[in-house]
């Protein structure tokens, strides 16, 4: 999805957002409550699926993977703050739409790859700082779905759900849910362990939303602005919101 000149608060007046994705709906609702609790502005290039760009189909209009490099190379050009990319096969995309992403970031725009796959390898530059900002304030531990049958010590399983680079200028965070991911999976959060979306999974899916507006922030190169105390308890408020709030509220 490619950003418009907007309101955005998280990442300055004019802020730009791009995500690309697969057309699938839950893809779709995860990323537009993600624009709307961290007030990003965003427009979407959709994909065919996880590993296919376009449909090659005459008989389809402006769906082709030509027209997805087309769209995707106009929305380049506003010269984003952001990227987002979210359960797409970097490796798919056209060899120079790759490289402007990449000069983008080498120039200082950010870079965030949610279930990334095949991501660019000249992203090298670890940033252990960057991952903790990240991290700091999500309750990861009490996040179930994630690596859900690998049965992770806490710091692993940290290491493994995010990583955080610089590249030039610019700052690259991945996100992962789990190593299996499926390519018929999407979502910006992970799909629920046992299968069962109940009203525990959607608070959980607080977080996982959290974490990835938090990795955007900072690509953004902007201060993440709220953390979680701990998992909200159903019917109860959830404790999240800034440290000033929070620390006035003595939580």
């Amino acid at each position: 999805m490619a950003g418009k000149k907007g309101k955005a608060a998280s990442l300055s007046g004019d802020a730009h957002l791009v995500f690309e994705a697969g057309k699938n709906l839950d893809l779709a609702e995860g990323t537009i409550a993600l624009a709307q609790r961290c007030e990003l502005a965003f427009s979407a290039v959709t994909t065919l699926r996880r590993t296919r760009l376009g449909i090659d189909d005459e008989s389809w209009e402006k769906l082709s993977a030509e027209d997805k490099s087309a769209e995707i190379a106009a929305r380049l050009d506003e010269k984003p703050e952001v990227v987002v990319i979210a359960n797409f096969d970097y490796s798919q995309l056209p060899g120079d739409l790759r490289q402007r992403i990449l000069s983008l970031v080498h120039e200082g725009a950010g870079l965030v790859f949610v279930s990334p796959s095949n991501p660019p390898s000249e992203i090298v530059e670890p940033s252990e700082e960057g991952r903790r900002t990240i991290l700091t304030g999500v309750p990861l531990a009490a996040m179930s779905d994630c690596y859900p049958s690998a049965n992770l010590a806490l710091e692993d399983l940290k290491a493994k759900v995010a990583q955080a680079y610089t590249h030039g200028k610019g700052r690259v965070a991945m996100i992962r849910w789990r190593d299996d991911q499926k390519p018929n999976e999407t979502g910006i959060g992970p799909q629920a362990a046992a299968g069962i979306v109940d009203r525990p999974y959607e608070h959980r899916y607080n977080c996982y939303l959290s974490l990835v507006g938090k990795a955007v922030e900072w690509a953004a190169g902007r201060a993440p602005r709220a953390e979680w105390a701990g998992l909200p308890e159903e019917g109860r408020v959830c404790r999240a919101g800034s440290r000033r709030a929070r620390r006035r509220r003595g939580l």
